[in-house]
Formats: structure tokens, sequence, C-alpha cells
């Protein structure tokens, strides 16, 4: 697999209806050296079932998903910690 040069990160509340432009937006992207971090601050919507389609679908991009209690956009913000401590 490529070396990853960029992360993208994507604080994400009950907008499942919306999320699918910036994955589409992600594809049409010539240079697929990046990481699509997503973290669902406790939807209520589908958006988790929408996000593992496209976990199993995507082949040309790398797409990491947590989910965690509700707890407002400055908690779901200090997550993306996460990511750097891999």
């Amino acid at each position: 697999m490529k070396e990853r040069k960029l992360t993208i990160f994507t604080p994400i509340y009950n907008r499942a209806y919306c999320l699918n432009n910036c994955y589409q937006s992600m594809r049409r992207q010539k240079n697929k050296r990046f990481v699509w971090i997503i973290v669902d601050d406790g939807s209520t919507d589908n958006l988790e079932s929408l996000v593992s389609e496209w976990i199993v679908d995507e082949s040309e991009f790398q797409i990491e998903y947590y989910r965690k209690e509700n707890g407002g956009m400055y908690t779901a913000c200090s997550c993306q910690s996460i990511h750097l401590h891999f």
C-alpha cells in the first residue's frame, strides 16, 4: 500500500444524507494518497451502515470510521489524535 501523505478528518453527527457528497468528491481526486477519518459523534441516522459499505467497497483510498458516544463537536474533534498515536 502507498505511503499516506494526507489525513482528511471529518467529525460528524446525523449527516448521513450529505456525507455522500464528500465521499464522491474524494473518489474524484487524482491523488489517492490519503486516509479519510470519520468520527461519528453518536449519530442516530444510518451513517454507520453507509460508511461500512464504503469501507468494504473502496480500494483506492483508506477509510477509517470511529463511533463514539455523543458529546458534541469539540469531543469529536479531540478524537483526531487517535490516528496520530497509531
